[in-house]
């Protein structure tokens, strides 16, 4: 299952203000990749 559209949406998301959940999105994209 490729979840990358998910983190990229929440990255780009504005709800998502935080670096440290943009960060922690981040290493789990690199992880699951």
């Amino acid at each position: 299952i490729n979840l990358k559209p998910i983190w990229m949406h929440l990255l780009i998301s504005p709800l998502i203000k935080s670096p440290y959940l943009r960060q922690m999105l981040t290493v789990l994209d690199i992880i699951l990749s």
